[in-house]
């Protein structure tokens, strides 16, 4: 481009040096017609007065008209030189003027940052939908996923937070704020002996760490349990110390529960009234499958019926039964139901 610019300039030159000429010649051309109309004068006076004034008029005529050219070319030499200022950078309303490659260069390099400005927009978007589908939930079912709507889980000792929460809804699972025989899964993050998770155990149910949820969510659907069973070996190792046996596993013990069937299947249970703190007593024994008593029985026999008190006798009628039949420490019921063994021997009152 510089080399056109200068190429353009001499062209110029050239140009300003041929007005210069033409300049130059138009006075000699009105020069000689005054000069010759003065050699004619001797012989042909009136001749010569009356040809000076009509050749001195063409010879203006003729300067005016060179004149006039010079002054197109000046402006289109003038208009050119703007032009090609407009096309350097910052020419500002130059800008306009441009030629037809600039202007599509500049073009082409506009539509590149639209570009890569709308391409930052969707990785921002694709990135911010991936986050809301792992906290809701809201992810396509992947393969291997199955249908969680027919998970019911019911929560002990935990409190879900608002994304798993999301995460239920989005999935369709439903929640069960009490223990039912209909829950499928028991979500806790720890073994904690309590009502819901003894039930649990007794039927045989799933219980899970609360990972499970955020899995199935992610997944778009339910996923298999195993990687999320909760295994919680110190708890475990001190609910074993604690009852004098050797070990206990809490996946061992929902294992026996599905291999064996109901714990207290044919069975009934009686608490007497020693037994003060029994709220929780009779859902264990249904989901044990046995029947709650509200009344002491006339008999009872040993092997169809569990007749349960506290250490310390509430009155005559106790104590006389302890003597005639067979009457356990309570806790040989909430130990059974955490372990799906019943140890007679160990919890007989005397």
């Amino acid at each position: 481009e510089d080399e056109d610019e200068d190429e353009e300039d001499e062209d110029e030159d050239e140009e300003d040096e041929d007005e210069d000429e033409d300049m130059e010649e138009v006075p000699e051309r009105g020069a000689r017609g005054p000069a010759a109309a003065a050699s004619r004068a001797v012989p042909e006076p009136r001749a010569a007065a009356s040809a000076a004034p009509g050749k001195a008029a063409k010879g203006a005529d003729a300067t005016a008209a060179a004149a006039a050219s010079a002054g197109k070319r000046k402006q289109a030499q003038q208009g050119a030189k703007r032009q090609r200022a407009g096309a350097a950078p910052g020419g500002g309303a130059a800008d306009l003027a441009r030629s037809p490659a600039a202007t599509a260069g500049a073009d082409a390099e506009q539509s590149k940052k639209r570009y890569r400005v709308s391409a930052k927009s969707a990785d921002r978007i694709s990135s911010a939908d991936a986050r809301h589908a792992e906290l809701s939930g809201s992810a396509e079912t992947r393969p291997g996923a199955k249908p969680a709507s027919d998970l019911r889980l019911v929560t002990t000792g935990l409190h879900l937070n608002d994304g798993r929460k999301r995460t239920i809804v989005d999935l369709g699972v439903k929640v069960l704020d009490a223990w039912s025989s209909a829950a499928t899964h028991l979500v806790a993050d720890t073994f904690r002996r309590t009502t819901k998770l003894m039930c649990a155990i007794c039927t045989g149910a799933s219980i899970v760490t609360p990972e499970f949820i955020d899995a199935c969510g992610r997944a778009g659907g339910r996923v298999d349990e195993d990687p999320f069973i909760l295994r919680d070996r110190v708890c475990e190792a001190g609910f074993a110390r604690r009852r004098g046996i050797r070990e206990y596993s809490l996946e061992a013990a929902v294992e026996r529960a599905r291999l064996n069937g109901p714990l207290l299947r044919g069975m009934s249970v009686y608490c007497f009234p020693s037994v003060t703190d029994r709220r929780e007593l009779p859902a264990l024994v249904a989901a044990a499958g046995g029947k709650w008593l509200a009344e002491l029985p006339a008999s009872a026999s040993s092997g169809k019926t569990l007749l349960l008190a506290e250490r310390a006798a509430s009155g005559k009628e106790e104590k006389r039964r302890r003597r005639e039949q067979e009457v356990y420490d309570v806790e040989l019921l909430r130990e059974a139901a955490c372990t799906q063994e019943l140890r007679r021997q160990v919890y007989r009152l005397r």
